[in-house]
């Protein structure tokens, strides 16, 4: 068994090293050590607001939040050999983008101040001999470290994540996580892929997903109408708090209430006729028109209000002065208890002035 399992060992580690291949396996290989990953049991349901992580089984994807630290579990079934590690690479799973390395997006790796791990990295570890690395050839980030035994009465090693940017950083593209347990020179004992989507909200994303998985019922059966009347109450809802139907709800609905008081009665009458009046209004094109034509009328009736004197007339006004030939005497006369006037000789006749205020004239003699 030693020597099968010698024989196993070296054919893999001859092979090429995890981050130098173009394309990169995520086939899950489990190697002679049975290496296996898996996370803790959460204590928050799974649609609260306040999860960091979370993994969906029917989806087989870890969501966690932005810059979260997300907990691995790691074993074996037989300790591996001494000074093996585990290798973390972040990468791409559609055929168009497995070939590029996945990289921090420029915004946060140019405004990452404040940590003492590499910017460009994509995924960071907490540790105490963490490593990051990147490939001369390929330009792809790993981090590695050291692979711990299981602690005294537990079965796992756990080992902490972090992921520095959101999917939709990154267009959005699949991605995954492939670990790979390695001995000193390199060889892959066994490898394990995990999917991931980055997100500001696992719980919600996750519920979304799933239920894009559920099987579509048959059409007429009971449980389309049954999911039918749920998302119609849904967009009732929405269409209520969004400020009513439009001109073509000809639905009927009865209400049945218990009103306490004849006041408030007669006031949800009164809501009730206006309601029907007014949906009248917008349904109805002969009524329609009518107020159309009315508002129209209105609109041509209504006077127009009084423009106010530009400072150009009212100089225009004070400047104008009442002027009499030379031959003639002209006497301004204000008598006690009597309006302004002005006296002419008695061969021409007496012709009386009066003084007016307008609202668009200043006082002017007339």
């Amino acid at each position: 068994m030693e020597g099968q399992q010698d024989r196993v060992t070296s054919s893999v580690t001859s092979g090429p090293s995890a981050t130098s291949s173009d394309v990169p396996s995520t086939t899950v290989y489990p190697g002679p050590f049975s290496f296996q990953v898996a996370f803790p049991p959460q204590t928050l349901k799974p649609k609260s607001k306040k999860l960091a992580w979370t993994w969906s089984q029917p989806c087989k994807m870890l969501y966690a939040d932005f810059n979260k630290i997300c907990p691995f579990n790691f074993k074996t079934v037989r300790p591996p050999p001494a000074g093996c590690l585990i290798r973390a690479m972040p990468v791409y799973l559609k055929h168009e983008h497995i070939g590029l390395p996945v990289k921090r997006c420029p915004t946060h790796r140019e405004n990452d101040f404040n940590n003492a791990d590499p910017p460009a990295h994509f995924l960071h570890c907490r540790g105490k001999a963490v490593e990051y690395r990147e490939d001369p050839t390929t330009g792809r980030h790993s981090v590695i470290i050291p692979y711990e035994h299981p602690q005294a009465g537990t079965e796992w090693s756990t080992i902490l994540y972090k992921f520095m940017c959101r999917s939709t950083c990154l267009n959005r593209r699949s991605m995954a996580v492939v670990f790979t347990l390695e001995d000193s020179s390199g060889g892959v004992l066994g490898r394990q892929a995990v999917k991931i989507k980055i997100c500001s909200c696992p719980g919600r994303d996750r519920e979304q997903d799933e239920e894009a998985l559920l099987p579509q019922p048959a059409p007429g059966s009971k449980k389309r109408l049954m999911t039918d009347s749920k998302t119609s109450q849904k967009k009732r809802k929405k269409t209520s708090v969004s400020g009513g139907g439009g001109a073509n709800d000809e639905e009927v609905l009865t209400v049945h209430w218990q009103i306490r008081g004849r006041k408030n009665y007669e006031t949800l009458l009164r809501v009730k006729e206006a309601l029907e009046v007014q949906h009248r209004c917008e349904t109805d094109p002969q009524v329609a028109a009518l107020l159309r034509t009315e508002d129209e009328q209105t609109d041509q009736q209504q006077p127009r209000p009084p423009t106010e004197p530009t400072p150009t007339d009212q100089t225009a006004n004070q400047s104008t002065a009442v002027t009499r030939p030379a031959n003639q005497s002209t006497a301004v006369t204000r008598p006690s208890n009597q309006s302004t006037s002005v006296a002419r000789p008695a061969s021409q006749g007496s012709v009386r002035y009066t003084l007016r205020r307008t609202v668009s004239k200043p006082k002017t003699w007339e």
